[in-house]
């Protein structure tokens, strides 16, 4: 079994893990592997899709214990359409108005002046702060006397090149705001991704992104989620939607998730309350759903018949009383066509069997030590994924598919491990995929 997470905490960052080597899988392909599940459909009438609330069963397969205790979640929808998306590249006009809509009149710089005051700052605070443990101090060398030593009193300000970092691939710009801090925009051309922070010294902090059993910091940090809030959600969320509306995306992207956000200092002092909204694209009722979490792959398996044409979409952005904290773009496509108004989706007991066929495929085969192999399912819901079209880079596919939940357990040399995953299943042949990453994060060629 391979693990790969997709963590955030002030990134995205990518980390491998190797949990074990998986055994021979049989010589039989344990659950359908699509090569183009386009050939031959057909557009059909719409009707909703039926399937139960709850499912409850428990059987063994290829000595894999497979619980189901699942909520069934299937969205009211409208049709169940494939529709074609173009990946989304900004152009200098683009950049341009994106800077002046977050910072009007706004005067940007290449580089913050990090000056000899600046240094002296920033190991004080480093230094002096009882919400850093001593660790961390001493991790944060370069904030140290031979940095301030080396450091000037004063630093030029250049205009930011926007030409120079569109050739480059890549950006970052400053802008002074009235009260001598600055404000970030950083880009990231290949991949169309960027970041506004109103205040490069300040961050915000969501309360699901903290790991207090595992990180001394955030359990020093979670008492603070408990004080009142600046702004109401309704309120937070009302100027999100603003923000939304001005970058064109209100038309084809709704609320997935808010939860409490704090923005912090560089000193870990907690200075406004707001809400962290997450913004995904809809279509027809369904939603692309996004966590922070993580995908995982199995040696030896095949792989997924589609994976993901570009990162995963989505729109974040913090308020609080003071207006947007931070906003983020992540893989943002548009709209080219609808390549079929409705089709039929899988019938759900297939579907099911789809399930049990993955599982045993995924947990039953494991390296000699691995005993007492077993999934529960915990969810089935209908969402949207975004896939990639085969020969046709820079476009990707919406299409129904089934999101399943699951705990999968077992014991290694009589130690009892566990952990939750995701598994994705096309809606419409119910073959495996993996939306939440491209063939090449995945180790395949194609």
């Amino acid at each position: 079994m391979k693990r790969i997470c997709f963590m955030c905490a002030a990134a995205f960052v990518l980390i491998p893990l190797l949990l074990t080597a998986c055994q021979p899988t049989p010589e039989s392909v344990a659950v359908i592997q699509a090569g183009d599940f386009l050939e031959n459909l057909q557009e059909v009438p719409f009707e909703p899709y039926e399937a139960p609330g709850h499912v409850s069963d428990r059987k063994t397969k290829n000595g894999l214990a497979i619980t189901f205790d699942a909520e069934v979640i299937v969205p009211e929808a409208s049709a169940y359409s494939i529709v074609e998306l173009e990946q989304v590249k900004y152009t200098q006009d683009d950049y341009s108005n994106l800077m002046e809509l977050l910072m009007p009149e706004g005067e940007w710089i290449n580089s913050l002046p990090k000056t000899k005051a600046w240094w002296i700052k920033r190991y004080y605070i480093v230094k002096t702060s009882e919400r850093f443990s001593e660790a961390e101090k001493k991790a944060n060398e370069e904030y140290s006397p031979e940095s301030i030593a080396a450091a000037s009193e004063t630093v030029e300000k250049t205009p930011f090149d926007l030409d120079a970092a569109i050739a480059a691939g890549s950006g970052n710009a400053w802008c002074e705001r009235p009260d001598g801090s600055y404000s970030t925009f950083a880009m990231n051309i290949k991949m169309g991704n960027w970041t506004y922070c109103r205040n490069e010294s300040n961050y915000p902090v969501f309360e699901s992104s903290l790991q207090p059993e595992s990180t001394e910091s955030d359990e020093f940090l979670m008492p603070d989620f408990e004080r009142n809030f600046d702004i109401s959600e309704e309120n937070a969320l009302e100027h999100a939607q603003w923000l939304l509306a001005e970058l064109g995306l209100d038309s084809s992207f709704e609320l997935f998730s808010a939860e409490k956000a704090i923005l912090y200092s560089l000193e870990r002092m907690p200075l406004s309350c707001g809400w962290y909204f997450i913004f995904t694209r809809t279509n027809n009722g369904l939603q692309v759903p996004f966590d922070h979490g993580g995908w995982m792959t199995w040696q030896g398996s095949p792989a997924p018949s589609y994976s993901a044409p570009w990162e995963r979409e989505m729109l974040t952005i913090c308020v609080d009383a003071d207006g947007v904290v931070e906003c983020s773009a992540r893989g943002l496509s548009r709209q080219t066509q609808v390549l079929y108004d409705n089709v039929a989706l899988l019938p759900f007991d297939a579907l099911l069997e789809r399930i049990e066929r993955q599982m045993v495929f995924q947990h039953a085969f494991q390296q000699e030590g691995i005993t007492d192999q077993a999934v529960k399912i915990n969810s089935i819901a209908l969402r949207l994924s975004v896939i990639n079209i085969k020969d046709k880079p820079g476009y990707g596919m919406l299409i129904p598919s089934w999101w399943v939940d699951y705990c999968s357990s077992y014991k290694q040399n009589g130690i009892e491990c566990s952990f939750n995953n995701t598994t994705n299943f096309n809606a419409i042949d119910g073959s495996y995929i993996e939306p939440r990453a491209s063939a090449e994060m995945l180790g395949y060629d194609s």
